[in-house]
């Protein structure tokens, strides 16, 4: 919306989230997560609303032209999926979409984000 920007910041392959003392999620047996980081900056003059749940978009991971796996759904306040704030002008919130995916994948060698929300978009990180 407006000047609010959202900015690929990385991915990495862990075995479990872990929010400082309060919060922990374990992926199934055979798995692990997949964490998509992205910032949302608004780079504009004046206060501005975001609010991705309200657009019921899903997301889902191509990793390495082989594996598809949806967006896990939490409650954590950075889940990109369930964004719901004010970005005030300059502010810069960083966020995570979190993806299963099989312990057989080593290393991210393409990474594609599929949005959908009427209409598929891919985007190709």
């Amino acid at each position: 919306t407006g000047d609010v920007h959202i900015t690929y910041a990385g991915a990495e392959l862990v075995d479990s989230f872990v929010e400082d003392t309060y919060f922990a999620m374990y992926p199934d047996a055979g798995s692990q997560y997949l964490i998509l980081s992205l910032s949302v900056a608004n780079d504009g003059d004046t206060a501005a609303e975001m609010d991705v749940l309200k657009e019921e978009a899903r997301f889902t991971a191509k990793v390495n032209g082989e594996y598809t796996a949806a967006s896990a759904v939490t409650m954590l306040t950075e889940d990109f999926s369930c964004l719901k704030t004010t970005l005030e002008a300059g502010e810069v919130k960083e966020t995570v979409l979190i993806f299963q995916v099989p312990v057989s994948v080593t290393e991210i060698k393409e990474l594609t984000l599929v949005i959908s929300s009427g209409e598929d978009y891919q985007i190709i990180l």
